[in-house]
Parts: C-alpha cells; sequence; structure tokens
C-alpha cells in the first residue's frame, strides 16, 4: 500500500480536485447519479461528490495498480491539528441512508479522513459495500477538542462511480 504522501499537506490538493468535478462536462455526468468525475491528462479517473458546504467525498487512485484505491473526505474544518506524523487513526460515525449508524476507524489528516484497505483493517471495503446502493451517507467525524464535524452527501450512483474508479486505477472493485 503507498504511503498517500499527498495527505502529509495542508489539503489544497483537494479543493482543486473540487474545482475540476464541479467545472467537469455534464455529458461525463450520468443525469440519475450526484457523481462528478474528473479525469487529469494521463491520470486515473476520479470520482467524487461535493455538499453545499464545501466538503468533498472523493474515490480516486494516485498511481494504477492493486490496493491503491482509497476514499477521502476533506472538510473546510480543521480535524486535528497539524503533526510531525503522517497521520492519526481514530473513530467515525456513518449512517447511510436511514440504517442505524456504524462506527468505523479512518486515517485522520489536518483537513481530510481517508479510508483504505490495509490490512488489518478493511475500512474502504466496508464502506464502499454500504455506499454502493445508498442515496445519501452521513458522516460524523469525532476530531480534536471533543467536537464533531459532521458532512452529509447525496451519493445516488455510486456503484458506477466505485466500478469506474477501479477500472481505471486497474484493480478489481470489492463489488465483484
Amino acid at each position: 500500500m503507498s504511503r498517500h504522501p499527498q495527505f502529509e499537506g495542508r489539503g489544497m490538493r483537494y479543493w482543486m480536485i473540487a474545482a475540476a468535478l464541479v467545472a467537469a462536462p455534464a455529458a461525463a455526468q450520468d443525469q440519475d447519479s450526484a457523481w462528478q468525475y474528473y479525469e487529469p491528462e494521463g491520470g486515473t479517473l476520479q470520482a467524487g461528490v461535493v455538499n453545499s458546504r464545501g466538503a468533498q467525498l472523493i474515490l480516486k487512485c494516485d498511481k494504477p495498480g492493486k490496493g491503491e484505491v482509497f476514499a477521502v473526505v476533506v472538510t473546510p474544518e480543521k480535524l486535528v491539528p497539524p503533526t510531525n506524523t503522517r497521520f492519526v487513526t481514530r473513530a467515525l460515525e456513518l449512517r447511510f441512508d436511514s440504517d442505524p449508524p456504524i462506527e468505523d476507524r479512518w486515517r485522520y489528516y489536518e483537513n481530510s479522513v481517508v479510508a483504505i484497505d490495509q490490512k488489518p483493517t478493511i475500512a474502504l471495503t466496508r464502506f464502499l459495500r454500504e455506499l454502493a446502493d445508498s442515496t445519501k451517507v452521513h458522516i460524523r467525524m469525532n476530531p480534536e477538542r471533543a467536537r464533531y464535524v459532521e458532512a452529509e452527501f447525496d451519493v445516488g450512483g455510486a456503484r458506477d462511480a466505485i466500478a469506474r474508479v477501479y477500472t481505471s486505477c486497474q484493480d478489481q472493485s470489492p463489488l465483484d
């Protein structure tokens, strides 16, 4: 599994991704899907949704290959203070549609949380299996100072977004 060094910065890269996703041509969007797609020249396909408060949910990989896909939620609010370590693993709560909440542990960075599959953790697979057929996901992150940061996304069409990202990243989807 790669180290995902892009998370060590301040998150500006994700704001640029969000701008690209928002600006993506309508032809690239499925009319029944909330997902927007972006494929940088020479890069792999990224799929994402942006909520009304500026938070983003993105599925992507930085390079093609097995185990390189990850999910990232980028928030306008700081989640943890900048640190010399790469990440902090913490709990968060996921609620898909009107189902009961599920607790999981993701990697926290300054302005983002990341789900990956790295043994023994399979946070990404658990997340994608629930996300695939949901229309909404509510994420409650528990950052420093015992305050919560929450984000809700319209995720209809996620199954197709997941398949497209995994195909572009040359990996097998956990939904197969």
